[in-house]
């Protein structure tokens, strides 16, 4: 099984050299991925906001009584509409598209597609959970309030809040007294005991002492995209065939097997991802294509676990070892990597960070 890079730390004190380097990695998350042609990252405007939902990056720019709000290639405006809190828009054309904000968090219905909960890239969605082992520690930060569960000790809460540390999208996460802070880097982050995939690393300072973990939840890099099939039991597919995946919000995993189409009920475990028993139509292709389809599904039936590495590859795991590898599609899709990940860096211990 592949180990992923832990990047648990980021000194703030670069030179600017580096510095400059970190401002084109850091755009350089939008990307396309399984295209012939490279998508350019989206240069936002300095009203515009870009936000991640899962795997997938939107630019939402606010103008005097509409926003434009663009998906992809796609763009469209969206006008003021009556809510109970936050700022909900929708379309004029299309009753199906509809963007409701409320503080750094929004959802978002694309053509009657529902995305996983939108965030805006340097901040943290709440509740925001870390975790980490030897010793096992758990944070939960909500509402001005970090919870600190310990082996053995009662609950800790104390006020705390999220700032954003640099274009990186890195936060960092203070209690108000000093005593607790935790440093929050987007990159895919490996529980050190069940191996399941986080999207952030967590450096978490705990009165002088330096503890490591992940955070924020699994599906966040599943969900958002469709992904590639590129290989099934090391084999590539054939060339005149697409296979596909998509994870949405409701647990259903959806997708082409080459010739049918196919579902099934999907669920993430403390420890694994399993997926239900498959459903497919009823077409009937060549005998080359049926036969890598039933390779495929039985593949997929297989799935106990899954890993993402830094490059956008979305490995299905069985037995540890990966038997569908895919690559996000389509173009400005993110990839939640650390951009620490591009350079050849030590690390510093998290101390740093915040002298």
């Amino acid at each position: 099984m592949k180990v992923t890079p832990n990047l648990y730390g980021l000194n703030m004190k670069l030179s600017s050299k580096f510095n400059k380097l970190l401002l084109v990695a850091a755009a350089a998350l939008i990307l396309s991925a399984c295209s012939d042609d490279v998508a350019e990252p989206i240069l936002a405007a300095p009203e515009a906001i870009q936000m991640h939902c899962g795997q997938q990056w939107i630019t939402v720019e606010y103008l005097e009584e509409e926003i434009v709000l663009q998906l992809g290639d796609s763009i469209m405006a969206l006008q003021p509409a009556m809510s109970a809190s936050g700022s909900r828009f929708e379309s004029a054309s299309d009753d199906d598209t509809v963007f409701w904000s409320k503080g750094n968090t929004a959802q978002l219905r694309w053509k009657g597609q529902q995305y996983p909960q939108c965030v805006v890239f340097g901040t943290l969605a709440e509740p925001f959970q870390a975790r980490g082992n030897e010793p096992f520690w758990s944070i939960t930060l909500h509402h001005g309030q970090l919870a600190l569960l310990q082996p053995g000790e009662a609950e800790q809460n104390i006020s705390a809040n999220q700032q954003s540390m640099d274009t990186a999208g890195q936060v960092l996460i203070e209690s108000d007294d000093k005593s607790m802070s935790a440093l929050v880097v987007p990159g895919v982050c490996n529980d050190t005991m069940t191996g399941m995939p986080y999207p952030y690393h967590v450096a978490f300072n705990l009165a002088g002492r330096d503890l490591k973990g992940c955070g924020g939840q699994p599906e966040q890099l599943l969900q958002g995209a469709d992904w590639q099939v590129v290989e099934i039991l090391d084999q590539p597919p054939h060339a005149d065939s697409r296979l596909s995946l998509t994870f949405s919000t409701d647990e259903q995993l959806s997708g082409d097997a080459g010739c049918n189409r196919f579902g099934a009920q999907y669920s993430l475990t403390g420890e694994g991802l399993d997926v239900g028993a498959l459903i497919t139509t009823r077409r009937a292709c060549e005998q080359a294509l049926m036969q890598q389809e039933q390779k495929f599904l039985d593949a997929l039936s297989q799935v106990t676990g899954f890993d993402v590495t830094l490059d956008g590859q979305l490995w299905l795991l069985a037995a540890e070892q990966p038997v569908v590898v895919a690559q996000l599609h389509g173009k400005h899709v993110t990839r939640i990597i650390s951009v620490m990940s591009l350079f050849d860096h030590e690390l510093p211990k998290f101390a740093s960070v915040v002298e």
